[in-house]
Order: C-alpha cells, then sequence, then structure tokens
C-alpha cells in the first residue's frame, strides 16, 4: 500500500488540512509551531497526520487506544459535530480512496460513516458494501495488514527504535513472540491439552464399563442354555393343554348341539303357537273385510241411483235451456233503437224549447209596442204612427200565431217520441229479465253438473275400494290357508325332533367345567412359564447388546487411544519447545538476513549480528532466550557492549528488520514508515548517525515521515512538513 493524499477535516485539531504524499522527497521531517513559536510544538497536531491515516484505515487512533473512556467522538473537532478524513492510497495497481466520517450527537452518542472507492478512468466508484464491518474487512484485505500488523510495521513510538535491541535477551523474546502472536500456539496447546484430558476421561469411563462387564459372554451361554430348557418346558405345557382344550371343544360341541335341540323344540312350539294366532287373526280380519264389503257393494247400488237421477234432470234442464242468442241480438237491437229514440227525444226537446222561447219573445215584442206612444219602432226602427203601430201588432199576431202552431206539432211529436222512448226502456227491461233468467238456469244447470260430478267421483270410489276390499278379503284368505300349512309343517318339524335327556345335559356341563378347570391351571402354568422365557429372550438380548456395545468400546478405545496419542504429540509441538521455538528460530534467521542487509548498506559490511534463540544454563539445560551478538573484524560482542554511532545503526537494523519480518508474514510490503520523536535520548552524535541511516534507507522505502518537536532539525532535512496551530485550529504547511 502507498500513501498518496491524506486530508482532515474537523479531525482533531485540523479544521481542513491536506497532506500530498507525491510531493514528498523519501525522507521528510515533520514539525510543529504553536502561536508562531518554533520551540513549542507539543500539542501542535504534528501526530495528528498518522492519527488519520489510522483512523480512515481502521477507525482508530492512538490516543483512543491508550486512554479508556475515550470514544471516537473524541475525533471530531472541538466546536463541530462532524470530522471527516479522505485517505487515497495504491494498492495493486489501482488507486482507492477511503472516506470515514464520525458524527458526534449532543447526548454523547455518535454514528459512523464508511466509503471505500476506486478511481476508474479519472472517476471515483464505490465499491458496495451492506455494513461498515463489511468494507473494513475489504479494506484490511486491499492493504495486506490489520491494524495491529500495521501499527507494529509502519508505526515506530518514542523511544521504539532503540528499546528493542536494549532490552535483556527474554524481554526481547517475549516482544518477538507477542508481535509473531506465538500466544495463539499457547491456545492451541491448551486445546490439546483439554482434547486429551477429554480422552483419558472417556477412556476411563470405557474401562470402567469393560470391566464391570467382562463376564457378560460366559452369561449368554448360561441364558441360552437356560432358555432353551425353559422352551421345552412351554412345548410340553402348550401340547396338554391343546388336547385339554380339544376335548372340552368337543364336549362343548355336544352339549351345544343338545342346547341347539331343545332351543329349536321350544322355538317350533312358539312358531306353532304364532301361526295359529296368524290363522285366528286372519279369519277375523277376512270377516271384517268381508262385511266391508257388503257394506260398499250396497252403498255401491245407490250411489249409482243417485248418479242416474242426476243425468236425468241434467237431461230435462239441457233440454229447457233458453236461446241465449236470441235473447241477446234483441237486446241489442233494443239498444239501437233505444239510443235513436233518445237523439230524437232530445232533439224535439230542443225545438219544443226555441218555439217556446220564441213565442215568448213575440209576445214581449207585442207588450213592448203596445205601451209605445212615439219615438222609433224597436224592430223595424221607423217612427211610430197608429198606422205603423197597428201594421207591427198585426204582423207580430200573425207571427206569433204561426209560432204557436209550430209549438203544438213540435209538442205532439216530442210526446210521440217519449212514448216510443218508453216503450223502448220496457222492452230493455223485459231483456234483462230473460237474461237474468238465463244465468239462474245456467247456475242450476252447473249445479246439477257439479252433484253428478260428485255422484260419480263418490262411485268411483266405492268401486275402487269394493276392488280394495275383493283383494284383501282375497289376502286374508290365502294367508289364513298359508299359516294353516305352517302350522302344519311345523307339526311335522316338531314330531320328528327327540326329546332331550336332562341326566345327559348335567353330566355333560359338569364334564365341560372341570375340563375347563383343567385347562385354565394348564393355562396359568403356560403364562407363567412364557413370562420366565420372556424374561430370559429379554436378558439375552441385553447381553448380546452389552456384548456389542463391547465390542465397540473396545474399538472406540483403539480410536481414542490413537487420538489422545496424537494430541500428547500435539501438547508438545504447541508448546514453546515445539513449533513456537522453530518458529522463533527461523524469524531470527530471517531478521539476521534482513538486518546484516541493511547494515552492510549502513555500516559498509563492517558489522553484523547473529541471533541466539537457546542458551545453556549452569545447570546444563537449555533456556529459550533472543541474544544478539554483534560480529565485527576483531570481536564477537552483546549488543550492550556497543552505544554511540554503532549502537543507533544496529539497534536500527533490528528494529526495521522486526517490522520487515512482520509485513512479510502478513503477505504485505512496507512502503511508508512513521518514526514518531526518534531522536528523544539521542545526542547529537547518535542523532546524526541516525539521520544517515534514514537517507541511506531512502532506496528501500517510498516514504519515511519523521516526527519531532525539535524545530532545530528542519537544517538536516531537505523536504520539511510544518504543522502550525494558532489558537485551536491546526493547518498544514508543505
Amino acid at each position: 500500500m502507498r500513501p498518496l493524499k491524506l486530508e482532515l477535516i474537523n479531525f482533531l485539531s485540523h479544521e481542513h488540512s491536506v497532506l500530498d504524499f507525491t510531493k514528498l522527497d523519501p525522507v521528510t521531517l515533520v514539525v510543529g509551531e504553536i502561536d508562531g513559536n518554533p520551540s513549542d510544538s507539543n500539542g501542535a497536531g504534528k501526530s495528528t497526520l498518522l492519527d488519520g491515516v489510522l483512523f480512515a484505515l481502521f477507525g482508530q487512533c492512538r490516543k483512543i487506544g491508550e486512554k479508556r473512556g475515550l470514544n471516537l467522538n473524541y475525533v471530531v473537532r472541538h466546536g463541530t459535530s462532524r470530522a471527516d478524513v479522505i485517505f487515497d492510497f495504491a494498492a495493486h495497481s489501482d488507486i482507492y480512496r477511503i472516506t470515514r466520517t464520525r458524527v458526534a450527537h449532543a447526548s454523547g452518542k455518535g454514528r459512523s460513516e464508511l466509503l471505500l472507492q476506486v478511481q476508474h478512468r479519472n472517476k471515483w466508484q464505490p465499491i458496495p458494501g451492506d455494513r461498515i464491518s463489511e468494507t473494513d474487512k475489504r479494506i484490511t484485505a486491499l492493504i495486506g495488514a490489520d491494524h495491529e500488523t500495521f501499527t507494529n510495521t509502519v508505526l515506530f513510538p518514542q523511544g521504539d527504535i532503540w528499546s528493542f535491541a536494549a532490552m535483556r535477551a527474554d524481554e526481547r523474546k517475549d516482544v518477538v513472540r507477542r508481535i509473531l502472536r506465538l500466544e495463539q500456539y499457547d491456545m492451541y496447546q491448551e486445546t490439546a491439552k483439554e482434547r486429551t484430558r477429554q480422552y483419558d476421561q472417556q477412556l476411563a469411563v470405557h474401562d470402567e464399563f469393560l470391566q464391570k462387564h467382562s463376564s457378560a459372554k460366559d452369561d449368554l451361554i448360561a441364558i441360552e442354555h437356560d432358555t432353551k430348557v425353559k422352551e421345552g418346558v412351554v412345548v410340553a405345557v402348550q401340547q396338554r393343554l391343546e388336547i385339554a382344550e380339544q376335548k372340552t371343544e368337543l364336549l362343548k360341541n355336544e352339549l351345544a348341539t343338545l342346547k341347539a335341540q331343545a332351543e329349536r323344540k321350544l322355538e317350533l312350539e312358539e312358531l306353532i303357537k304364532g301361526f295359529k294366532q296368524d290363522v285366528t287373526q286372519a279369519v277375523e280380519q277376512l270377516d271384517t273385510i268381508s262385511e266391508k264389503e257388503a257394506q260398499y257393494t250396497e252403498q255401491l247400488i245407490i250411489a249409482k241411483e243417485e248418479f242416474e237421477r242426476f243425468n236425468e234432470e241434467i237431461k230435462r234442464k239441457v233440454g229447457q235451456r233458453p236461446d241465449r242468442q236470441a235473447i241477446a241480438i234483441a237486446a241489442e237491437n233494443n239498444k239501437k233503437k233505444l239510443e235513436q229514440w233518445e237523439g230524437t227525444t232530445q232533439e224535439r226537446s230542443g225545438v219544443v224549447f226555441a218555439l217556446d222561447g220564441r213565442i215568448k219573445s213575440l209576445h214581449s215584442d207585442v207588450m213592448r209596442i203596445e205601451r209605445l206612444e212615439k219615438g222609433k219602432c224597436p224592430t223595424c226602427h221607423v217612427p211610430v204612427t197608429t198606422e205603423t203601430k197597428a201594421c207591427a201588432l198585426t204582423e207580430l199576431a200573425q207571427q206569433k200565431g204561426e209560432q204557436e202552431a209550430l209549438l203544438q206539432h213540435a209538442q205532439q211529436q216530442l210526446q210521440d217520441a217519449q212514448q216510443q222512448l218508453e216503450q223502448f226502456k220496457s222492452e230493455e227491461q223485459e231483456l234483462i229479465q230473460r237474461a237474468e233468467q238465463f244465468n239462474t238456469y245456467i247456475r242450476e244447470l252447473r249445479l246439477l253438473q257439479e252433484r253428478a260430478s260428485n255422484a260419480r267421483q263418490r262411485l268411483q270410489g266405492l268401486e275402487t275400494m269394493l276392488q280394495d276390499t275383493q283383494v284383501l278379503v282375497e289376502q286374508y284368505e290365502q294367508s289364513a290357508i298359508r299359516a294353516q300349512d305352517k302350522v302344519q309343517q311345523t307339526q311335522t318339524q316338531l314330531n320328528k325332533l327327540e326329546d332331550v335327556d336332562e341326566n345327559h345335559f348335567r353330566n355333560l356341563s359338569a364334564e365341560i367345567g372341570e375340563r375347563s378347570q383343567q385347562a385354565q391351571v394348564l393355562r396359568s402354568q403356560l403364562q407363567d412359564d412364557d413370562l420366565q422365557l420372556r424374561l430370559l429372550y429379554e436378558q439375552a438380548k441385553e447381553k448380546r447388546t452389552i456384548i456389542v456395545e463391547v465390542d465397540k468400546k473396545h474399538q472406540k478405545n483403539i480410536d481414542l487411544e490413537r487420538k489422545r496419542r496424537i494430541y500428547r504429540e500435539l501438547v508438545v509441538a504447541f508448546g514453546k519447545k515445539g513449533i513456537q521455538a522453530v518458529i522463533l528460530e527461523n524469524c531470527a534467521v530471517e531478521i539476521e538476513e534482513i538486518a546484516n542487509t541493511l547494515l552492510h548498506k549502513l555500516t559498509g559490511g563492517l558489522v553484523q549480528i547473529e541471533i541466539q534463540t537457546q542458551r545453556v544454563t549452569t545447570t546444563g539445560t537449555t533456556q529459550e532466550v533472543f541474544d544478539i551478538l554483534i560480529k565485527s573484524a576483531d570481536r564477537v560482542a552483546p549488543f550492550d557492549l556497543y552505544s554511540g554511532g554503532e549502537g543507533v545503526r544496529i539497534a536500527f537494523a533490528v528494529r526495521i528488520a522486526l517490522s520487515t519480518l512482520l509485513a512479510r508474514r502478513a503477505g504485505t510490503k512496507i512502503s511508508t514508515l512513521w518514526y514518531d520523536e526518534a531522536f528523544a535520548q539521542l545526542d547529537g552524535t547518535g542523532r546524526n548517525q541516525l539521520i544517515d541511516a534514514f537517507r541511506t534507507l531512502s532506496q528501500e522505502f517510498d516514504y519515511q515521515l519523521v516526527i519531532s518537536h525539535r524545530s532545530d532539525l528542519r537544517t538536516e532535512f531537505e523536504s520539511v512538513i510544518i504543522v502550525k496551530k494558532q489558537g485551536d485550529c491546526s493547518i498544514i504547511i508543505q
């Protein structure tokens, strides 16, 4: 993994800072200033750059890991509620971007967000992940290291370069064991020990079972012998029981035959009695039905006479039937004449009324003219004179006479018409009476027909009843004959049956009781023997099961012994003198090779190291250690005897070799190293030697970032990053 760019937004003390790794030299110094004072750099935000990388990659930072009680809200800059870290890096020929966010809530709780992207054609495309944990695993796979491996390989805390080489041999061994995670083999060893204890317990249980059932095969032989003897006894008892049951069954059959014969005799006697009752009942019913037959015959004669009488009356009535059509035609003609004369009467009444009005009008004119003395005539409008008045009165009198004659003639015609109308009305009433008489005739005729129909239905019913009665008479006669035949047949069967000997019947019953008691005794004996035999079968089955289980336990013990032997070997193999010692020895060889390669560059091949992982004690035992011996041209001495520049180079080479080893075992390659306060506790010579070592290794690593609070080192490095803090806000000067 090669870093490209780091962007911090409201992260710890940085409001918005960007670190472009592509513009850095292979060795870069990181120093700080607070409020413009280069001497004051503690808390400026230098180490925040490393914390930003750790937060982006793993969602953690060193301060939270070191202090308990802090949660991720700690990374959010004071006065804000959201912190973002954006980290671009190259891995596996691709460029990736991680954006990790922390949102702090006022309640003290918070929410984390994570986005992983890959660059494709100069565009960022998100890599999907349902949960943050899934994306974290994808990031770990991309960079080839988890948080612990990453910090142990690329991060060199204050004093870490010198401290490992300066430790005691046993302390160095513990550090290497921890870095190599050899404690997992201790866990494997404990697991193997626990499995061994489990197998010991299982073998002990199996041995106890085998000891308890060691005589199972002999017991089975004895049980099988007893079973054969008991099976012979059971067969003999079964045979005796079968003979007894057969004899009892024969006696029961004979007794049953006698009982059946006696019951059959009683049954036939009861049948004869029943058949005789059937004969008596059939005769009685035949007498009753015969009486009904006579009654139905007499009623049938009466019904026929009544039906014939009704038919005669209907014939007579039909002969007297009025002519309904003539009545209807006369009524229609009379109706037309009546309507005609009603119109004539109304017309003539109008003429009379008009003439009467005209006469009254002429009389009124005469009266007015007679009273008129002068003026104009009201009818002809000429002046009135005696001559004109007389002339007018004469003319009016003449008109009045004519009108009165017409009125008299019209009244006579009206009177004739009224008389004719009254005559037609009288004829209409007569026709209505004739029609009513016809309706009465029809009702009487229908009543006669209904009575005749009822008489016919009654006659038919009586004929049907008489026929049914005659059928019943026939049936009862046949029933009486059949019942009498059954009496004779049953009596014949009864006469053929022999009388049952009561003494023989009692003797048979007594003998059956004795035989049944003998069979019951045999059944009880057979039941007991059968129960004992089943117990023997169960015991044999149980013994066979135990024998099978014994064989299984023997086979299981062989397998358990094999597994216990394997896990005992694993206990030794996983122990500190087993595979752990092999891993330490191999790692020591690898660290030697890496460190000597670096020392060859740092010292020109004048100094090499040798690591010993075992030491013989004064008592003759072997002790596991991690001794570092320094080999030069004139001597071989422990690291403790070296100081100054040589000691710094050796310690630096060993520490770099340890990080490289850890990275190799994780399947990754170190591209960037972070040194935090690497110059602490070093004098000027040691400081210069370490700077030279950094420069010498510039071809081995892409970037080496040296974080220091010493501002006087700025002139020693060509590439310097200054983290300036003004108030509570930090910025990067690159």
